[in-house]
């Protein structure tokens, strides 16, 4: 695991054959990470204290569970994953799939959501377009640890509502550090493998707690 704690260390926007970690290396890095993530988690739960997430509302509809399952894993690569290789296309997609998680509940409470969303994708596109040269000087490692903190710090709104005692304030944050230690993962994946292996390997990972629920129901 040495090679990937020393990526993570100096993230690059390439990786030479030699300098990559093993498919071992990856596997208990990844089992490590979970490992510590649900050691930390018990005590909350059995003391009653950790707070339903977002999966507790899927448990009385099978075919959203599937959608879940598979839709995620594809959206949230492109947004955060994807732009690690910085073309202006991928940015573009990016930021059209920011700009609609941070206001889609808000365009489709108002008047004419459609016309507000045909805004958004336009404004997300031309955003993407023109901020491309400028982040292209940005060092590589700052975009990397961005994106890697706004994907944890996304899942924090699963919790929306829920965060009501400093208990839970603690096991909030301790699942974001569990969230952006797996985007910086899959950042890894996306850039010594490609997008699409990373969807996979982040497909795997919803996988098995979603068919959980799926085979409760």
């Amino acid at each position: 695991m040495k090679k990937l704690f020393a990526y993570f260390k100096h993230p690059t926007e390439c990786i030479a054959k030699e300098d990559s970690a093993s498919i071992k290396s990856l596997i208990l890095f990844y089992l490590l990470m979970q490992g510590i993530f649900i050691l930390a988690m018990l005590p909350f739960i059995q003391a009653g204290i950790a707070p339903e997430n977002f999966l507790s509302k899927l448990k009385e509809s099978k075919s959203l569970i599937l959608l879940i399952a598979f839709l995620p894993p594809i959206l949230e690569e492109l947004t955060f994953r994807l732009p690690l290789t910085r073309k202006r296309t991928n940015f573009m997609i990016s930021f059209v799939l920011l700009a609609s998680y941070a206001t889609s509940s808000v365009i489709f409470s108002m008047r004419f959501p459609l016309l507000w969303f045909t805004i958004l994708i336009v404004a997300g596109l031309l955003l993407g377009y023109f901020l491309t040269k400028p982040l292209q000087k940005v060092r590589f490692d700052v975009i990397f640890y961005v994106f890697a903190f706004l994907f944890g710090f996304m899942h924090i709104f699963n919790y929306a509502g829920k965060i009501t005692s400093f208990a839970i304030v603690l096991f909030v944050f301790i699942y974001f550090l569990n969230k952006m230690a797996m985007g910086m993962f899959l950042g890894y994946i996306r850039i010594r493998y490609s997008i699409f292996t990373s969807i996979a390997v982040h497909f795997l990972n919803n996988f098995l707690p979603l068919m959980a629920v799926y085979s409760a129901i």
